[in-house]
């Protein structure tokens, strides 16, 4: 089926990357394009899809969401393509095809499934974790030069500085959980934005947040100010290094799984008998987090500043980004 292509642009394009058929999850995805179909109709805001059709090896499935009565009637494909959804190629022919053929004013991304952090996203039976390397590849090329107004995540841990450095240049704003969730009831996280079809990244950014109820602890990033969280984080473990006060650190550090909570580590270092010199750079530090974790729904009861670090990588590519424009390995090595 071609789809039919809209002339004049709408308020928001919302295309939602499904993961989890990968893992043959085929039932959470069948629930999230139900609770996509229970949204009411609207002439100012489209949502599309792509994911794994059921049992099917190898064939990937296109859909413009419609409402449909009944619970287990689907909306029929609007195309399917040979390939797996963690693969590079995939991701970025889907964003071109959804940008080309249903154009807006905004664009918001949601790439779903089995999640790991600094160590990717969309967890295949065959390949492991899509890494974020690949992921950006796959924007990038999706794009075409452009960026997305909203990245959103759904899926444990994203919201993690390795995935702000990586994303920086293919989207204004990121939104993510800094913990452990369950996966998203898409009519309730996009209801708002049918209520409010004008609203601004900055608006949906801020309905995704409030709608987890603080269930996971979602962020907003405004991953444009990841390069200067990351040139003030450098200069702390570069003057940590040379005043031997590393180790430990990691230790006193809120703890979210294996990573670690980025503004708690910080803070350990402007606390009263830290060197001046340091903590005045981890003061500026502090200030470089808050600019790019533009608002925070803490985890309850826990006390988080929004936004996670990895503490062991499964290789080179894993959180490269960050990796590279800081020295976070040797932070780590002396930790």
């Amino acid at each position: 089926m071609t789809p039919t292509r809209i002339s004049s642009k709408r308020d928001w394009t919302v295309m939602i990357y499904q993961g989890n058929g990968c893992y043959g999850k085929f039932d959470t995805h069948q629930i999230d394009l139900l609770e996509l179909q229970k949204l009411p109709q609207s002439d100012r805001v489209t949502f599309l899809t792509q994911g794994h059709e059921c049992y099917k090896e190898n064939t990937l499935v296109r859909r413009e969401i419609k409402p449909l009565e009944g619970w287990w009637n689907f909306t029929p494909p609007t195309e399917t393509v040979k390939g797996r959804q963690n693969e590079a190629k995939q991701l970025a022919d889907f964003v071109k095809w959804g940008m080309k053929n249903y154009p807006s004013e905004r664009t918001c991304l949601v790439i779903s499934g089995y999640a790991g952090g600094p160590n990717g996203m969309i967890a295949d039976k065959k390949d492991g974790l899509m890494p974020l390397v690949d992921i950006r590849r796959g924007l990038k090329k999706g794009l075409d030069g452009k960026e997305l107004d909203v990245l959103a995540f759904d899926g444990h841990w994203m919201a993690c500085i390795e995935a702000a450095s990586e994303f920086d240049g293919v989207t204004d704003l990121m939104v993510a959980s800094q913990g452990r969730m369950e996966s998203w009831d898409y009519t309730e996280r996009f209801s708002r934005l049918l209520d409010e079809p004008e609203a601004d990244s900055d608006t949906l950014a801020s309905q995704l947040v409030k709608a987890d109820r603080g269930q996971s602890g979602m962020s907003v990033l405004w991953v444009d100010e990841a390069p200067n969280a990351n040139y003030w984080l450098n200069a702390l473990m570069e003057t940590c290094e040379q005043h031997g006060i590393v180790e430990g650190a990691l230790d006193k550090a809120e703890s979210v799984y294996h990573f670690k909570d980025l503004h708690s580590l910080v803070d350990q270092f402007t606390r009263r008998g830290v060197p001046e010199n340091v903590r005045a750079i981890a003061l500026e530090t502090e200030e470089a987090l808050s600019d790019l974790t533009l608002e925070q729904g803490a985890l309850k009861e826990e006390k988080l500043g929004g936004i996670n670090v990895g503490t062991c990588y499964g290789g080179r590519e894993e959180g490269r980004a960050f990796r590279r424009a800081t020295g976070w390995d040797d932070f780590l090595k002396s930790a």
